[in-house]
């Protein structure tokens, strides 16, 4: 595959987002983002990700953030007796 500007900026922008949403997720030491990857996403020691890679980690980022956000929103539970 022959890479072009357009793909090269959008990887950056898709590493930008990925960054921004470790934020979001409380994950800030370098070794939690490595372990968060390699259990989430395609890892190829060998090579680099590709848009597609860096993509389906920011969506799994993203669905796990939603999920977080219901939970909060939701509150505590409590048992009627």
């Amino acid at each position: 595959m022959i890479r072009t500007n357009g793909m090269d900026d959008a990887i950056k922008k898709a590493r930008f987002e990925i960054a921004a949403r470790f934020k979001e997720l409380g994950i800030k030491d370098e070794r939690e983002m490595v372990a968060y990857i390699s259990r989430n996403a395609n890892v190829r020691t060998d090579k680099r990700p590709t848009l597609n890679d860096l993509l389906s980690l920011l969506h799994k980022m993203e669905r796990e953030l939603k999920s977080l956000q219901q939970v909060t929103t939701w509150g505590p539970v409590h048992e009627i007796h």
